[in-house]
């Protein structure tokens, strides 16, 4: 995969494992690279390959061979058993292919692998990149892992947890990918069925890595998914960046702040270097632009106007033309926003208060949670759920502020609170809770640590979110794990578009 920047030229390109390369620039023309073909999982650390002589053309003088290393697939791993508390080690490699060309890569410890378990509270995934395919027994049961990279995953292994000195549980095997036949294209290689092997059920259960961007400085911003499949984030370099959904970038604009928004019509907000807000299209193209005081950057987007704060004033911009609809006054440093019904748009600040307004401007109810305001704001028709650094979660009635119920939880609210269309209300403190419309649990997780990084609900019912030891997890609408991964290391951030891909950073 390639990636090259609109007006500012390539940006670098992305390597058969969906590793970005900053400033490595593909060579322009049809496939140029190696592309994932399958990948196998087997027992067992990696094993470095044996050096092979290569052999000396005839008539010419013996000289020392230069040795070639040679590399083939490992054997499938074998359903295996591991005590509570001991590891069990596992070796990824990946069959590559470009055109009759085909090379096999060791892919256990790169950056670009994905291993996971369907239960990270039996067997513990792997915690960094270094411990590529080592995982721990921590109750005793059943679990699947598995291993992916590019978009493509392994078939899953069956591992088998026990307590010392018993007997491991019986296992059922873990569903395996179904090769499906796949037409060759006219002057390409003929390439096996089980080599262009689509993702299966289970595979898109436990996590497939699609691919990885490392950009050249840190992101500064929100992960901002848009409605027609582009993600958006603001990097500490000054640059606004737009990926596709396979991870190629798009183009990047110089911007600066620490926010940005994105309009249901996939109008692109953000704060340009000269002190202007700038208006984009999908494509990179200026709308418009209007003079902003230098700030924290748009706080939210509607398909009528855009919203941010400048000189202690909340600002509406018509998303149209950019023209100033209203400003009212809004003295604290506000950090976050949701648009609500009839386009009332409620906003806040950290370790401060909540206040709506209607879409006209006009000032609503103001109310500060114990302990100010911490985590996010979520909204469904008539109620808004707003976190607090008490630990407490409230369910205010959105036309008037008033509290409906409140759930009280040990540490400030860091995650969420973060919602389906159906399904519980999620939220993160000292433990992950997710909770009933009328504010009674239905299940939570304790964390030895207090949550500290955003949860991303699936739309789906579900929850990605951070567990101990540096694994995380996507979590079912019932609190069982659909899988877990330690692959990612400390998540920053993290979103699911709504298409259903997971961003994570």
């Amino acid at each position: 995969m390639s990636s090259c920047g609109g007006s500012s030229g390539c940006q670098g390109s992305f390597d058969e494992f969906g590793d970005f390369l900053p400033g490595v620039c593909p060579t322009p023309g049809p496939g140029v690279g190696f592309s994932i073909s399958t990948i196998v999982i087997g027992n067992g650390t990696p094993i470095r390959p044996s050096p092979t002589p290569s052999p000396t053309p005839s008539g010419e003088r013996t000289r020392r061979a230069t040795p070639t290393v040679t590399q083939t697939l490992v054997a499938q791993a074998s359903p295996t058993a591991v005590t509570v508390g001991n590891q069990v080690a596992f070796n990824a490699s990946a069959e590559l292919v470009h055109f009759f060309k085909h090379m096999v890569e060791d892919i256990t410890t790169r950056g670009s692998t994905l291993w996971t378990s369907s239960d990270g509270n039996i067997l513990q995934p792997p915690i960094s990149v270094a411990m590529g395919g080592i995982y721990t027994g921590i109750t005793s049961g059943c679990a699947c892992i598995d291993a992916s990279s590019g978009g493509i995953a392994a078939d899953p292994v069956s591992v088998s947890v026990a307590n010392v000195m018993a007997t491991p549980p019986p296992c059922p095997a873990c569903p395996t990918i179904v090769p499906t036949a796949t037409k060759t294209p006219r002057g390409h290689a003929p390439v096996d069925a089980d080599l262009r092997r689509p993702p299966s059920a289970s595979a898109r259960v436990n996590g497939v890595l699609q691919w990885t961007f490392k950009a050249i400085s840190p992101i500064t911003s929100q992960l901002v998914p848009s409605p027609d499949g582009n993600l958006y984030f603001l990097t500490a370099d000054g640059n606004l960046h737009n990926l596709d959904a396979k991870g190629r970038e798009r183009w990047s604009r110089r911007a600066t702040g620490a926010s940005l928004a994105v309009s249901p019509d996939a109008i692109v907000y953000a704060l340009g270097i000269d002190g202007t807000l700038i208006a984009q299209s999908a494509i990179g193209k200026p709308q418009w632009r209007i003079e902003a005081a230098p700030g924290f950057g748009p706080l939210a987007a509607s398909s009528g106007a855009v919203y941010f704060q400048e000189d202690h004033q909340l600002t509406a911009a018509a998303a149209s033309s950019g023209a100033v609809l209203w400003r009212t006054s809004a003295p604290l440093d506000l950090t976050t926003a949701a648009i609500a019904d009839a386009g009332t748009i409620i906003v806040a600040a950290n370790a401060g208060s909540v206040a709506a307004f209607a879409s006209d401007g006009t000032p609503g109810w103001s109310f500060t949670p114990e302990g100010g305001f911490s985590g996010a704001i979520a909204v469904r028709p008539g109620v808004a759920y707003v976190g607090s650094g008490s630990g407490r979660l409230y369910a205010l009635d959105q036309s008037s502020g008033a509290v409906q119920w409140t759930y009280d939880s040990a540490a400030a609210i860091a995650g969420g609170p973060a919602l389906n269309e159906a399904g519980p209300i999620f939220f993160g403190s000292d433990a992950i809770y997710a909770l009933n419309a009328n504010g009674s649990m239905t299940w939570s997780k304790p964390l030895a640590k207090a949550v500290s990084s955003p949860l991303a609900s699936d739309g789906a019912g579900g929850v990605f979110a951070p567990l101990d030891g540096g694994v995380s997890a996507m979590i079912n609408t019932d609190g069982v794990l659909k899988w877990a991964s330690g692959s990612f290391g400390p998540v920053e951030r993290a979103v699911v578009s709504p298409s259903g891909t997971l961003y994570v950073e």
